[in-house]
C-alpha cells in the first residue's frame, strides 16, 4: 500500500526543496533583490570591507621595482547567520478525507491544502528576508530569537551617514513645500564613497512631500509634470539622484480582544513613513550588497549532506501528523558600508 508521502507528490522531499528554492520572490520586496544571493560552507560568515575605488597607479623609472600597493580592503567582519525554521501541522485525515474518492475535485482540493500551507510560510520567510534587508541598510540589524536570546549585527556605517533631521527646526520640515530638498540631497550624495548612480528609495509620505515641493516642480517640463501626475513618481533624477517610491507591506499577526476574539490582520510597512535611503551601485561587477545563505541539512535531498540553500520538507509527527518546515540561514552583508546613507526626514506634526 502507498505510503501517505507517496500520496502526495507536493510532500515528497526532492519535489519540495526544488519548489522552495524556485518559488517566486515578491517583485515588490527591492532591498531583497537588491542584495545579491551568495553561499557559504559554514554558519560563520566573513567578508572584507572595500572601497571600491584605489586612486592610481604610480609612475616609476625604467627598468625599476613596480611600486608595493595595499589591497583595497581596509578591514573584515565575521558574523553568525540567522536561524530561519518554521513549520506547519499538516493533519493526515484533513488530506484523506479531502481526497475521498469519488467526490469530484476532492484531490485538487487536498493538494491546494498542501500548497496553501507551503506558500503560507515562504511567504512569511520573504518578509523575514526583507525585514532583514532593511535593517541592515539602516547600518544596525537586531533581532531576538522565539527564547530571548538577542542579537546586535553592526555593519560600521559612519555616524555621518546616519542623517536625524527630526529635531532640526523649520529647515529641515520636508512637508513645508519650500524647504531645501534639492540642497540636502546633494549634501548626502557627497558623503557616499566607493558608490556610483544613487538611487533614493522613499515611502509613499515622503514622495508627496517631493511631488510639492516648489524647487523640485521647478526643474519639470510640461510633458514630465504630466507624467509624474500620471504615475505618482517623479519623471526626472534630482541631482543625478534616481528616487524610487518603496511601498513594501506584510500582514502582521492576526491581532486578538479580550474576549478571545480574532481581529483582522493589520498592514505593516516595512518602512516607515518619515525615513528614506539613498544608496549607492557597485561602480563594477562585485555586488556591494550581498545575503549570505549557509549550507544545512535541511536543505539536503538525502537529509545527511548539507546544501546551501533555503528548505522545505516533510516531517512525521505520529501517525496520524505531519508539519511542513521551511527555512534558511542566511544574513546579509554590507561590503562598503561609506556606500550609504539613511535618514529620518521631519514634518509638520
Amino acid at each position: 500500500m502507498p505510503s501517505f508521502v507517496e500520496d502526495y507528490t507536493l510532500l515528497q522531499r526532492e519535489y519540495m526543496l526544488q519548489e522552495v528554492v524556485m518559488f517566486p520572490k515578491k517583485k515588490n520586496y527591492l532591498f531583497t533583490e537588491m542584495f545579491k544571493e551568495t553561499t557559504s560552507s559554514s554558519n560563520i560568515v566573513t567578508w572584507p570591507i572595500i572601497f571600491n575605488h584605489g586612486g592610481m597607479a604610480k609612475h616609476i623609472s625604467q627598468g625599476g621595482d613596480p611600486h608595493p600597493v595595499s589591497g583595497l580592503s581596509v578591514g573584515k567582519a565575521r558574523e553568525e547567520v540567522s536561524y530561519k525554521k518554521e513549520s506547519y501541522t499538516i493533519d493526515s485525515n484533513e488530506l484523506k478525507w479531502r481526497s475521498m474518492p469519488g467526490k469530484p475535485g476532492m484531490a485538487e482540493s487536498a493538494n491546494q491544502y498542501i500548497q496553501d500551507s507551503k506558500v503560507s510560510l515562504i511567504d512569511r520567510l520573504d518578509a523575514r528576508v526583507e525585514w532583514e534587508c532593511i535593517n541592515a541598510m539602516r547600518g544596525t540589524f537586531k533581532f531576538k530569537t522565539v527564547d530571548g536570546y538577542e542579537r546586535t549585527v553592526d555593519y560600521g556605517v559612519p555616524a555621518s551617514n546616519l542623517v536625524d533631521l527630526t529635531d532640526g527646526g523649520g529647515a529641515n520640515v520636508w512637508s513645508t513645500t519650500t524647504v531645501d530638498i534639492v540642497g540636502m540631497l546633494q549634501d548626502w550624495k557627497k558623503l557616499i564613497r566607493g558608490a556610483v548612480n544613487p538611487v533614493l528609495y522613499v515611502p509613499p509620505q515622503v514622495n508627496e512631500y517631493l511631488l510639492a515641493n516648489t524647487a523640485i516642480l521647478a526643474l519639470l517640463t510640461p510633458e514630465q509634470k504630466q507624467y509624474t501626475l500620471q504615475n505618482g513618481e517623479l519623471g526626472i533624477k534630482v541631482n543625478g539622484i534616481t528616487i524610487k517610491v518603496y511601498e513594501a507591506s506584510y500582514l502582521a499577526a492576526h491581532p486578538t480582544s479580550n474576549d478571545g476574539t480574532q481581529l483582522p490582520a493589520d498592514e505593516t510597512d516595512f518602512m516607515a513613513d518619515n525615513e528614506v535611503f539613498l544608496i549607492g551601485q557597485s561602480a563594477d561587477s562585485k555586488p556591494l550588497y550581498q545575503r549570505v545563505i549557509a549550507a544545512c541539512v535541511e536543505a539536503s535531498p538525502d537529509g545527511d549532506t548539507i546544501v546551501p540553500q533555503r528548505f522545505s520538507f516533510l516531517e512525521k509527527l505520529r501517525k496520524d501528523k505531519f508539519q511542513i518546515v521551511t527555512g534558511e540561514y542566511s544574513l546579509p552583508i554590507i561590503k562598503n558600508p561609506y556606500s550609504i546613507v539613511h535618514a529620518k526626514v521631519a514634518a509638520d506634526s
